[in-house]
């Protein structure tokens, strides 16, 4: 066997593992070894058509047909015109999901299950749908074929943690770490040996303390005034700058711009660019900051997630992610300790988007958090839940205690 085909084995393998981003590279150095392995090239083009790019995917596949003759890659480019009218129906279907419009979604999405392209966008989405209808089940069935494919899909495993989090499937325990127990206990070894020696070396590096009286030191006054001036720094519009930034989608500067000259009295041309760069910060910088606040959330960085949720905030309030992005940023302040400000927006949230997809998990919060401050509000907020959600998997003790006493 030859190297490409070594090569091609090892691929097949990464795909069938779920591994489908390794797949695709050593697909590639398969195919840099014999640009004639046909197998590989179809590989890497099945797994761009799973993945939704139908552009790369056609494009690998033209190529497979037209030097190689190969008729499983003449087989895939027949269905092209069919995935292409898929794709409108997945587009649709996604903008169904934003105006939660969830039964028209799934259908769109249904549609779409009739071939294999963009399989796993489309089966995180039905997962997202059935989230929103409160069907576990089906959510997390769905979400095991997204990651059959794609064991490391961000999307699908978020969706899946989400599930985890409200207890509506179990967690996966990794037994792995009670069989290692030696390791663990060195690691506790390390720890203290090296805080000791830490320790040791900062009393070694500490000056000695002098117990004898300090000498009175004597200051002669001067007669002379000091006069103190505060110097404002002046800051200058570069229009240039700010064009730049915007070419480059530079959200951090256009924001910088918007915050520092929204109120100023700047020249007419100024304006007009200051204009534009608001529509751009409106749109594509309230994604931006929105996916970089979610980012940092991950991560627990809450400080981080705060100001950059803040900052969509501040401009998405004709966004689509709007909803959104009050209720994770109420969230944030939660989990930070920050809880007057989740309140804030907990109750920012509830008051407008009584319909939206976290009301219930809305409730449930300001009814947790509201327990041992406000026993009124809270009683209120779990009667909301258990009246507008009679079926919720938040309906549990807590709730029912709280209505009781």
């Amino acid at each position: 066997m030859n190297k490409s085909n070594k090569l091609y084995k090892k691929a097949l393998s990464l795909f069938e593992s779920g591994k489908i981003d390794k797949a695709v590279e050593v697909c590639e150095k398969s195919i840099a070894e014999d640009a004639r392995n046909k197998a590989a090239m179809d590989l890497k083009g099945l797994i761009f058509y799973l993945k939704g790019d139908l552009k790369e995917a056609k494009k690998i596949w033209q190529l497979n047909w037209k030097v190689n003759k190969d008729k499983a890659a003449e087989k895939y480019l027949q269905g092209i015109d069919n995935d292409e009218r898929l794709f409108q129906y997945f587009l649709k279907a996604l903008k169904c999901i934003e105006k939660l419009k969830i039964n028209e979604a799934v259908e769109l999405l249904k549609r779409c299950e009739n071939s294999d392209y963009n399989s796993i966008n489309v089966s995180n989405n039905i997962a997202i749908c059935a989230v929103k209808q409160g069907d576990y089940d089906k959510a997390n069935r769905y979400l095991e074929k997204v990651l059959k494919l794609d064991k490391t899909n961000e999307k699908a495993l978020e969706t899946k943690r989400n599930l985890e989090d409200i207890g509506a499937i179990k967690k996966n325990f990794n037994f792995r770490l009670l069989f290692k127990p030696a390791a663990a206990a060195l690691l506790v070894v390390l720890i203290v040996l090296g805080s000791i020696y830490i320790y040791n070396r900062h009393l070694r590096n500490t000056p000695k303390v002098s117990l004898k009286k300090p000498k009175k030191v004597v200051v002669k006054k001067e007669n002379k005034k000091v006069v103190k001036k505060e110097v404002k720094t002046q800051i200058k519009f570069d229009e240039a700058e700010l064009q730049n930034a915007i070419n480059n989608k530079d959200y951090e500067k256009i924001y910088y711009y918007e915050e520092n000259f929204k109120d100023k009295d700047v020249r007419i041309n100024d304006k007009v660019i200051l204009n534009k760069a608001l529509e751009i910060l409106k749109n594509d910088g309230v994604a931006y900051f929105y996916g970089t606040a979610s980012s940092y959330a991950k991560k627990s960085d809450y400080a981080n997630a705060e100001k950059y949720f803040l900052k969509a905030y501040a401009y998405g309030s004709s966004n689509y992610l709007y909803k959104d992005i009050i209720y994770f940023m109420a969230t944030s302040y939660k989990n930070s300790g920050d809880i007057e400000n989740a309140i804030k927006y907990y109750t920012l949230y509830d008051s407008n988007y009584k319909t939206g997809s976290y009301e219930e998990t809305v409730l449930y919060e300001l009814a947790v958090i509201y327990k041992d401050i406000d026993k009124g509000k809270a009683k209120n907020y779990a009667s909301n839940l258990v009246n507008s959600y009679p079926n919720s998997i938040y309906n549990n003790s807590i709730i029912k205690n709280i209505i009781s006493n």
